[in-house]
């Protein structure tokens, strides 16, 4: 099986200062993940008209970077004031990449909108290497208990489902990236233990084989020196 990282991604806002104003600000920040880390879309979809010296093109924007493969999200917490990012690493190297892109892209949405110059965030994203699995379990179920903004139609889709749902949802995506482990696990066991089986089995047709052999060849002597009625004295 592979060997994954996980990392646990934080930021905060500079002081008196929030990164998520409204929930439109929440819905973008989720959205953003949502097109780095799900399926990328058939680019036609984005395909656009626009008009150069009267004359009309269809052509289709520089879409934003994909992770899927790359990276997945196993959970995470958003406040006004700050975000957490627990990330599975798929392919070595992605998160340095993806980190800058988020911030990036999130910093010129929040600057346009709030008319804001400089750095929205209080600098580079601490990123922590999370190596044992009570330490990432630890990790969800602190995430978990945070102050979580889920508005609806954001990442995960929210539409339908409650707060406590997603949080469900993000500790039964991770705990269930073991099952191919698992399935695997058991797979080998019952595998022994038919080879053990069949082992014992053959052995003790084996032997039983060898005791008839050993009786019909004790027979056959006895019929080789057995006298015919007539030269009997």
């Amino acid at each position: 099986m592979p060997a994954y990282t996980y990392y646990k991604v934080t930021n905060k806002s500079k002081t008196g200062e929030q990164i998520f104003k409204t929930d439109n600000d929440f819905s973008v920040f989720l959205g953003f993940l949502s097109e780095y880390l799900n399926p990328p879309q058939d680019p036609s979809k984005y395909k656009k008209t626009f008009s150069v010296g009267g004359r009309v093109f269809q052509g289709i924007p520089h879409l934003p970077k994909n992770y899927f493969g790359k990276l997945s999200l196993v959970t995470y917490s958003l406040q006004n004031d700050e975000f957490n990012l627990l990330l599975k690493e798929i392919v070595a190297g992605s998160i340095t990449s993806f980190v800058k892109s988020l911030l990036t892209r999130y910093s010129i949405y929040y600057n346009k909108k709030y008319h804001h110059n400089g750095s929205v965030f209080k600098g580079p994203c601490k990123t922590i290497k999370i190596v044992n699995r009570e330490d990432i379990n630890s990790t969800i179920y602190e995430l978990d208990n945070k102050s979580r903004h889920t508005p609806k139609g954001a990442y995960p889709d929210t539409s339908e489902v409650s707060k406590d749902q997603i949080q469900n949802v993000s500790k039964y995506l991770y705990l269930h990236q073991r099952v191919p482990e698992l399935v695997i696990a058991c797979l080998i066991f019952v595998l022994l233990v038919a080879i053990g089986v069949r082992q014992t089995f053959i052995s003790k047709n084996i032997e039983g084989e060898v005791a008839g052999i050993s009786t019909e060849k004790t027979d056959q002597k006895e019929i080789n020196f057995r006298l015919p009625e007539g030269l009997k004295k």
